[in-house]
């Protein structure tokens, strides 16, 4: 019973996202080979996750699945990940900070607390992975905060 609660749970996740996004949830996503993402929009792929745990593990080949795709499809990629009830969003970086969070493995867990407690101070949250003697460098800010920006 556990696992037809969380595809309930990624379900409604998705279609949160869709709404905010001004998307639309892809049916049956996953199933199909021809139909990619969670959520696609005119100009945008979301690949969307979701979590009811207090930490997520943001796992690089993840993120880079959704970016092929995307450009397959023709369209910008975005990460979407639900810690419980707070939403974020990962896309690629071009800025090079000296303040990030650097990993040389696959995937790094990104605790609530931490996200919550980070987020009050700074506006977005820098990842930089180490994998394959490769730099993947990605931008994380909360789900409200890209909208804002993305209305302005």
């Amino acid at each position: 019973m556990k696992g037809n609660n969380n595809r309930k749970v990624g379900d409604r996740f998705e279609k949160i996202i869709a709404y905010r996004l001004k998307g639309k949830v892809v049916k049956g996503s996953g199933c199909w080979t021809w139909r990619k993402g969670d959520v696609s929009s005119e100009t945008t792929l979301i690949q969307c996750k979701h979590t009811e745990k207090n930490k997520y593990n943001l796992k690089l080949e993840e993120i880079i699945k959704n970016e092929k795709e995307s450009i397959q499809e023709k369209k910008d990629p975005l990460f979407c990940f639900g810690i419980v009830s707070d939403s974020y969003i990962v896309s690629s970086s071009y800025k090079f900070e000296k303040k990030c969070l650097c990993t040389h493995k696959k995937s790094i867990t990104l605790s609530k607390d931490f996200l919550k407690k980070y987020f009050e101070l700074k506006e977005k949250l820098y990842l930089v992975y180490l994998y394959d003697n490769k730099y993947y460098h990605y931008e994380v800010e909360t789900l409200d905060n890209f909208i804002l920006r993305e209305v302005l």
